[in-house]
């Protein structure tokens, strides 16, 4: 009778709800009251299930934890035991293979090093392999010049081991002219042969607009091959490709974008490469002596534009579309016993989605055998390293830490819920219902999610509570965010938002089209509800969801700071109720809410790219300089700053051009569909208010400072 009776009451708090969110600004309801939430009811059922097990029971471990390098660029085997690590900055680091070792500097480039444009710093380091007896390190990194930004491959030289590197011990080996601040490449490394490999982008900018990739007469989108230990400054091997004529003698292989980490089998010598795509393909590549990989007439197996791209290309061996990530880092190729399942495989992850696969190579085929490790690691991956005993580290570049990868054989496989009944988050009399112990709320501005309607509820372990972080409610171990998305009256989807012991990971369900319940779903792009739907995979939902950001998206101080009907009929304001009944431990001082995505002006239109972009464009978030916090002083955005990723046609425009909408890359990345457009994940429509409000404002800016 209690579960019937809270039902009959959800009927008429749905009306109250709807109007109350019509009020605030927002889209959004819900669908029943607890009461007026007097006291906090309590949930026995919607906490976090355990999470699921990866089958390929491949798992990461922080190896270090007193090792923390943020945006670490590079992982090389330190030639006496431990490890070698660069950071962007400029920084070369050293430490012991020991749990409890910490990290020292042992060559500072800091005075030289230009590291402000997005992929420009301290990228890459490579160990002479005759280091015992001549102490070469060499590294690669971009510097400003007469010329501008510069790509610069330099040796260095210790006569103590690797205590200390002098940097007057420098030696320029080559340098190359960066004409963007993009896609510089910068990885290098020592094949089995003993010559040194460089792999640079295409210039950068978006398209290769200087045709690079197929031009043989640049440096710029190839991997090159020199000889370091003869001539001074380099030699050229006689057998490669350009040596007669034709090309730039240094050449190796061309026809890449940004080749962002490769590696050599350590028993093959086969090199392995991972380019970064433009618009829709990221590609694992195995690059042979005088190959041509097709960019810009090819991304990935694809033709980049409309016309032919018919050629002597070689296509890659393993790739996926933007639907699985957005960026890819190469890895290691696995040797040494200490990951069995893996042995001979190539390694590679996403660094927007989190994923992690291996593969291998057929030979008869020319393809490879890619298998999905770790659908979402939670970390943003940015280099790989593997020892002479076969460990294999992997750098998170926002947090700094170093992981671990190891194989634990055996052992049953944990699923998650396969239906939304079987969570405990929904009334086991009406499965469209959230279950007793969930509690409703309504963010002030709403996010964009292709016109759905959605109800949002939380869900705490009894006797928890959220606590006040910066702004933002920090959720319990065990807690779960529900919400549900609703078109035209119906229901499409529900998405769970679960705290793990290991951390959040996001589940999303789809509906069945009777409502008897919704299914687990992994990355799904189909009919619902009158239109196109994209139900995003796991990995997708964490690559929103960022830690930067808290995980939980919506629940802040400004999105909660206003008052909502809880189904008794009278307002009460979100932050106090849920701070009466114990849910949230304090209270902020004072707190004004967001403006709603329905009123205009600056406020809101700051609003807007606080909730729709914020989430990735913050600092900790992602390798994109943009602040786009609604707090952030506008002239500290990075908006007014010349784009580094292509102007998309605006010829001379800039991210934001203030009294100039059509001049600004701002509105063509949240205007034009496709795969510029942002929030890249979860959603196909434009949305359209959202559009004129940043158009409006923009047009009324007249300066970008103050």
């Amino acid at each position: 009778m209690a579960g019937a009776h809270m039902r009959r009451a959800g009927h008429i708090a749905v009306i109250v709800g709807l109007v109350a969110a019509s009020c605030a600004g927002g889209d959004d309801g819900f669908r029943r009251g607890i009461d007026g939430l007097a006291e906090r009811p309590s949930n026995p059922t919607c906490v976090a299930f355990p999470k699921p097990s990866n089958p390929s029971k491949i798992s990461l471990e922080d190896a270090y934890p007193n090792v923390q390098l943020r945006r670490t660029t590079a992982i090389e085997a330190h030639p006496e035991g431990g490890w070698l690590a660069t950071t962007k900055e400029g920084r070369l680091w050293a430490w012991e293979a020991r749990e409890d070792a910490t990290a020292r500097v042992v060559l500072d480039l800091r005075d030289r090093v230009d590291s402000r444009p997005n992929e420009a710093g301290l990228l890459g380091l490579a160990v002479h392999p005759d280091f015992a007896s001549n102490g070469w390190i060499f590294l690669s990194y971009t510097l400003q010049t007469d010329e501008g930004l510069t790509s610069r491959i330099s040796r260095m030289t210790s006569s103590e081991g690797l205590a200390e590197l002098d940097p007057t011990s420098e030696v320029v080996v080559l340098e190359q002219r960066q004409p963007y601040g993009n896609h510089n490449g910068g990885h290098i490394a020592f094949g089995l042969d003993g010559n040194l490999y460089i792999g640079f982008g295409d210039g950068g900018s978006a398209g290769d607009p200087l045709g690079a990739g197929q031009d043989t007469n640049t440096w710029l989108g190839k991997i090159l091959r020199v000889d370091v230990t003869g001539a001074v400054p380099y030699g050229v091997p006689d057998d490669n490709p350009f040596v007669a004529g034709g090309g730039l003698p240094e050449i190796y292989a061309w026809g890449l974008r940004n080749p962002w980490k490769f590696a050599f089998d350590p028993e093959t010598g086969e090199l392995w490469a991972a380019d970064v795509g433009q618009n829709a393909m990221e590609e694992v590549d195995r690059i042979e002596l005088g190959g041509n990989y097709g960019w810009n007439k090819k991304e990935g197996s694809q033709c980049y534009r409309s016309e032919p791209c018919d050629g002597a290309f070689i296509d890659p061996v393993a790739e996926y579309p933007h639907s699985e990530g957005r960026s890819v880092t190469g890895g290691v190729v696995v040797r040494g016993g200490k990951l069995p399942s893996l042995e001979g495989r190539y390694l590679f992850a996403d660094f927007q989605s989190g994923k992690l696969w291996a593969t291998g190579f057929d030979s008869s085929t020319g393809q490879g055998k890619p298998d999905l490790l770790i659908p979402a690691t939670g970390i943003y991956a940015s280099t790989f390293g593997r020892s002479e005993s076969g460990d294999v580290l992997v750098a998170d570049y926002n947090s700094g830490s170093f992981y671990r990868l190891s194989e634990q054989p055996g052992g049953e496989v944990v699923q998650a819920p396969q239906v939304l009944s079987a969570t405990g988050c929904s009334d086991p009399d009406e499965v469209t219902e959230p279950s007793t112990g969930l509690i409703p709320y309504v963010p002030a501005h709403t996010f964009w999610s292709d016109g759905a309607d959605k109800r949002r509820w939380m869900g705490l372990p009894d006797g928890s509570a959220a606590t006040l972080d910066r702004g933002r409610l920090i959720f319990p171990q065990g807690s779960v965010l529900r919400k549900d998305f609703i078109r035209g009256g119906e229901r499409i989807s529900t998405r769970l938002m679960v705290h793990h012991p290991e951390g959040w990971a996001g589940y999303v369900y789809r509906w069945r089209a009777d409502g008897s319940d919704a299914d687990l779903v992994d990355g799904l792009t189909d009919e619902a509800a009158g239109g196109m739907w994209h139900f995003p995979s796991q990995a997708a939902c964490v690559q929103c969801h960022t830690e930067a950001s808290g995980r939980a998206l919506g629940l802040e101080v400004r999105q909660l700071a206003h008052p909502i009907d809880y189904g008794d009929g009278a307002m009460a304001d979100q932050l106090t109720v849920l701070s009466r009944i114990g849910v949230v431990d304090g209270l902020p001082s004072s707190a004004e809410p967001y403006p709603s995505r329905n009123t205009t002006g600056r406020e809101a239109a700051r609003a807007w790219l606080h909730v729709n972009c914020a989430s990735c464009h913050q600092p900790e978030a992602s390798s994109v300089a943009l602040d786009l916090r609604y707090d952030t002083p506008l002239e500290a955005t990075g908006l007014c700053d010349a784009p580094e990723r292509g102007d998309l046609g605006v010829a001379g425009g800039k991210l934001l051009s203030p009294g100039e909408p059509q001049n600004s890359i701002l509105i063509k990345r949240i205007k034009e569909p496709g795969v510029w457009r942002m929030p890249p994940v979860g959603s196909l429509q434009v949305d359209e208010v959202g559009v004129g409000l940043i158009e409006t404002w923009i047009a009324e800016l007249e300066r970008c400072d103050g």
